[in-house]
């Protein structure tokens, strides 16, 4: 019996597993050259699954990471987007 890299033999218990080294660089490779706007269409999104073999969720949840992982030490902690923030907080001198 085979068991995948994620099971470990233990019924009901996942474990995550890094992802293949050329399938970071690759991901990691795209969000380099988009600093920009880090954000692939559903298309780029296709076209790096057919790529690397990763699932739409997988590709998505690597690239929500990357932004808040990567990006902040990639361009010392200026992260220039077309995403507005989902709250904003009050100006302290006003009263609401």
């Amino acid at each position: 019996m085979t068991m995948d890299h994620f099971d470990h033999g233990r019924p009901g218990k996942r474990r995550r597993g890094n992802l293949p080294k050329h399938v970071t660089d690759l991901l990691r490779g795209w969000l380099n050259d988009h600093l920009h706007h880090p954000y692939p269409t559903e298309d780029e999104k296709q076209m790096l699954m057919a790529q690397t073999g990763l699932n739409i969720n997988q590709v998505s949840n690597w690239f929500i990471n990357a932004r808040r992982r990567r990006l902040p030490s990639i361009t010392g902690g200026r992260v220039d987007t077309d995403q507005k923030p989902s709250h904003s907080m009050g100006n302290p001198g006003t009263s609401q």
